[in-house]
This record gives structure tokens, sequence and C-alpha cells, in this order.
């Protein structure tokens, strides 16, 4: 049985990062594969004031991401035990993690941000630069964030992607930004969380028990926009609303909120849903994943969220003012023909990195 070891960005209590995470780690079982997942701690992600993080990254970065940690202490305790569902290895950090070389047949670093300077500090570790043996190097659905390799990292990005073994990036352009680059095949594949059928996201999610009609509102970025929207629509359905973690960008606007939400619990949102609006990549997921009735808020790091939506032939569930009818239906037949015939060259690449 192969060991195989995956180095993602899992140990914020982020709903996307840990749930990605998770889905990545089933497909691998189901595939035959030993997996653990690398208890990585990044001290410029998880450290954010930290001297070394704001040489790094710059002081204004790292205080909103200090801001963005204590939003998120209330639901620490639902992620710590949801945690308990990844094969976590020993805790590693950048002076130790070479010890991992010969414990794996296999690294795979993916998917999610691990290759986005502003969250790393450009950590050379999800780089995999601590694996000696090349022929172990592989990315699966990794990003930068961004649509293409960063301004003034391409030197970099060059020297530490020249000898992985496989490559896939989860945006098109940047598999496209890094074939050029490299002069080699680079393909993108989908996110881990719809590797995985709908019906095994249901059985994780928790019950809810709130009275529906609801929209659920998950708002990642403060945007006042964003919450008038939501009210708007709310107001248009006779729909109460739940955001997650709360209207974020406008004051004395009162609506049901869920600070201490952990993954299960924002799993069951999602699922009972009667409308979901999000500007979030892995809310977009999700909804399509639940064939809910969505609207899409682009606020920033919009690529990844097009990159989905075109490639599902979803466009026309971007928002782009309040003439926008979250009512309209969604033929999700033709959706999932689509993502399966997607799921299998995903998964095909999956297997083209463990079948050595």
């Amino acid at each position: 049985m192969k060991k195989v070891a995956i180095l993602t960005y899992h140990r914020h209590d982020n709903y996307g990062a840990v749930l990605q995470c998770y889905a990545l780690q089933e497909v691998l079982k189901e595939m035959g594969c030993e997996v653990n997942v690398l208890d990585y701690f990044c001290k410029t992600a998880l450290q954010p004031l930290s001297p070394t993080a704001i040489k790094n990254r710059g002081i204004i970065p790292c205080f909103m991401s200090t801001l963005g940690m204590l939003m998120r202490f209330p639901r620490k305790r639902a992620f710590q035990e949801f945690r308990k569902k990844l094969a976590l290895s020993r805790t590693y950090t950048t002076e130790n993690i070479d010890q991992a070389n010969n414990d794996y047949d296999c690294f795979i670093v993916g998917s999610d941000n691990v290759w986005n300077p502003e969250i790393t500090g450009f950590d050379k570790t999800y780089f995999l630069d601590f694996v000696k043996n090349s022929e172990k190097k592989n990315s699966y659905a990794a990003s930068m964030g961004l649509g293409s390799v960063p301004p003034g990292y391409e030197d970099s990005f060059k020297s530490l992607l020249s000898d992985f073994r496989v490559i896939t990036t989860r945006e098109r352009k940047a598999a496209d930004s890094i074939s050029e680059l490299l002069n080699r095949d680079v393909f993108s594949v989908l996110d881990p969380t719809l590797l995985l059928p709908t019906e095994r996201w249901e059985r994780l999610a928790a019950s809810t028990n709130v009275k529906k009609p609801y929209i659920l509102a998950y708002q990642m970025r403060p945007d006042r926009k964003f919450v008038q929207f939501v009210n708007q629509q709310a107001k248009k359905l006779g729909c109460k609303t739940i955001f997650i973690p709360f209207p974020q960008g406008a004051s004395g606007y009162h609506a049901q909120s869920n600070m201490s939400c952990g993954p299960e619990q924002w799993l069951g949102l999602f699922k009972d849903a009667d409308y979901i609006i999000t500007d979030s990549f892995h809310g977009c997921a999700f909804s399509i994943l639940f064939h809910k009735k969505f609207a899409v808020k682009v606020s920033q790091l919009g690529d990844r969220i097009y990159n989905l939506l075109s490639m599902l032939n979803l466009e026309t569930r971007i928002a782009k003012d309040h003439a926008f009818d979250i009512s309209d239906n969604i033929d999700y037949s033709k959706v999932d023909n689509v993502l399966m015939y997607r799921i299998k060259s995903s998964k095909d690449a999956l297997k083209r990195i463990i079948n050595t």
C-alpha cells in the first residue's frame, strides 16, 4: 500500500481549507493509499504579527489576518473536533519537516492557497523544497489565489517547481501560466471537495433544526453592497437570513448569525438552505454540490470563482446588480454532466500521481 503525505493549508479555522483537505484524504484512501496529512505549522500564516510574518507580508496584511483570526475564534473548538477526522501526522515546522522524507512514497501539495505568497509569506515548504527525491514531488489543485504566477516570483516558481513529477492546479489560468514558465504540461483539476459525491457530504452534515425558508449568506470579505443585496433578496422572497459568520461591512443590520459554526454545522446549513448568497469559492462549490439556487457576489480573488462557474456554464449566477433573481431555476442535469466528466479527468490525474 502506497504511503501518501498531503501538505495543505489545513490549520486555519476556515471551512473550505479543512473540507478540501478532508476530501482529498478520503479520495486517496478510496484509491487504496495509506494517507497522512502533514501537520505543518506555517509561522507566517499562523502567527501573523510575528516579526517573520511582518517582514514577509507587511504590517497591513498581517494586521488584517489577525482580525480574521479573532473573528474565527468562536469556531475554534468545533474545528478542533473536526480535525479528529484528519489522519494528522506529528507536528512539523520548517526546522524538522525534512524528517518526513523517508516516511512516505509520495508527497502531494494542494489544494487551496498553498502557493499564494500573500497568505504563506512565500513559505517554500509548500513547494516541497524539503523533499529530496524529486520523483515524490507532486501537486494536486494547488492555487496561487491569482490567475497567474505573481509578478516578481517567476524565477522562484521556476526554480522550485522545475523538478516536480506531476503539477496540477485548481485554476486554468494558473496551469497555463506555470506551463509557459516551465515549458511543460500542467493540468487544471477540480477542487477536492467536488470529487466526493454529494451523499458523502450529506452524511457528514449536522442537523440544523432551522425553520424554513431561509437564505444562507456566507460572506468572506467585509462588503456593504453584499449585505444590502442579501437584505434585498430576503425581502423579495419573504425569507429570513442566516449569516456566517455575521453581516460584515454593515452596521445596525439585524439578522441571525452563527459565529461558532463548525464544518459539519456549516455543511448542514448549506444542505438545508432554500437559497445561498456567497462571495466564496467553496460557498459556490457546495451550492453546486447540493443543487441550490444561489447567487455570487464577487469581491476579490474572483479568478477562482469565475474559473469554476465558467467551466460549469454557470456564469449567470454572478449577481451584478439588485435586479438579479435568485429564484431562477438552474438545470443541474447539464451541470452534473459536465461535472461528471471533470471528476473523471481529475481522478485520472490523481492516479497518475500515485501510480508510479
